[in-house]
């Protein structure tokens, strides 16, 4: 049971057009909401107890007004800037691309014929890790473990003292 001003704002004019016992079927941003209007009263409301739901409204709206608006600044005032392969140019892009599908044709070792033999493939060592430049089948370095300090009797106490 809920009163008029416990109900969502932008669901209100479904509201007016429901007769009792319909219900109304809501997404949320966790999931649904079924919501079944049991009865309606018209009652009205003093300013008292109309005050304190109405001062929230007109507050929320001013912290949304004011989030939007700090967005909107720094969405016109971010500087995107891009580095290494997305730096480059549209025309550095497509002749690097060019470049890429290109294939050479490779000479078989065994008979010199162009045709008879596929493409060589290189060789290549084992996968570099791109955060320390060493191999990755490189055994980890030791890295030596130190025991943690254990407190004094006095903090010891101290802290029991605390607890009790």
């Amino acid at each position: 049971m809920r009163a008029a001003e416990q109900l969502p704002l932008a669901l209100l004019p479904a509201f007016v057009k429901m007769q009792d016992g319909q219900s109304l079927f809501n997404r949320t941003p966790t999931g649904a909401q079924v919501i079944v209007l049991v009865g309606a009263r018209p009652q009205a409301v003093d300013e008292d107890r109309a005050r304190q739901p109405i001062e929230n409204f007109l507050m929320l709206e001013r912290r949304r007004k004011v989030v939007d608006d700090d967005l909107k600044a720094l969405r016109a005032a971010a500087k995107i800037e891009y580095v290494g392969d997305y730096a480059k140019t549209a025309q550095e892009k497509a002749a690097a691309d060019k470049a890429a599908l290109e294939v050479k044709p490779s000479v078989s070792v065994l008979t010199g014929d162009p045709s008879a033999s596929a493409p060589l493939v290189e060789s290549r060592p084992s996968a570099v890790s791109p955060l320390i430049g060493t191999p990755a089948s490189a055994p980890e370095p030791t890295v030596p473990i130190t025991p943690a300090s254990a407190p004094s009797g006095k903090t010891l106490d101290q802290g029991l003292k605390g607890l009790k």
